[in-house]
């Protein structure tokens, strides 16, 4: 839990450093932009002395953020809301101020918070496997003709894969995967096709992807006594 919120915070204070909102694209109006300062601000505040509350401003965040960019918001929402709603069942694991929401760890409150982290995530990688790659592959191809080298099969010698198909590849390969672990069919393989994006834009998908493997390994441990 605790590489959990430090993996956030990084996030998000890399963020307010570098001027976006909830993610590096993503821009507010210039009247709009202290609150969004504050508003990322006090997520990183708030989770020294409240991983819960910290989870009610990234609710809020979340909310804020679908009203101002609506049309991009499909590509970040599920991953804010399950992450948030995680925090909140689980703040008490690193707070003693969060003892209000100590359940038991091994009770239904831990695999519902668990099972609501799984699937916002696994519905976020479908949701930015159709809006960038799949149904507007001009995203994705932007990306990888700037940075060729996420293109290993040009590494490899395999001239036949453009650009395009490899973009059409790792689409299909983030929809097959965030479908799998929505229907918590995988926890382990979440993370491996997100090299193709920027790791900082993508670090609480990463915070949420070491809790599932790490629930995941538990798991069998636990089938295994």
């Amino acid at each position: 839990m605790s590489y959990f919120m430090i993996m956030i915070n990084v996030f998000f204070i890399t963020l307010l450093l570098q001027g976006g909102f909830l993610a590096p694209n993503l821009i507010l109006p210039e009247n709009l932009l202290m609150l969004g300062v504050v508003l990322q601000s006090a997520v990183v505040v708030c989770s020294s002395f409240s991983v819960a509350l910290s989870g009610f401003v990234l609710l809020l965040t979340a909310a804020f953020m679908a009203y101002i960019f609506a049309s991009l918001s499909l590509n970040y929402i599920f991953e804010f809301i399950s992450i948030a709603i995680f925090m909140i069942i689980n703040g008490h694991i690193l707070n003693v101020a969060d003892r209000w929401t100590s359940f038991n760890s091994e009770g239904w409150h831990w695999r519902l918070s668990i099972t609501i982290l799984r699937i916002g995530i696994g519905l976020q990688l479908i949701a930015l496997a159709l809006t960038e790659k799949l149904i507007n592959p001009g995203m994705g191809l932007v990306f990888v003709e700037t940075y060729p080298v996420f293109n290993f099969f040009s590494i490899l010698g395999i001239d036949q894969i453009s650009d395009l198909h490899f973009v059409y590849f790792i689409g299909i390969s983030e929809l097959t995967l965030g479908a799998m672990l929505a229907l918590a069919v995988s926890f382990t393989t979440t993370a491996v096709i997100l090299g193709a994006e920027e790791v900082i834009g993508h670090l609480p998908i990463f915070a949420a992807a070491v809790i599932l493997l790490l629930e995941c390994v538990n798991k069998s441990r636990r089938q295994a006594l």
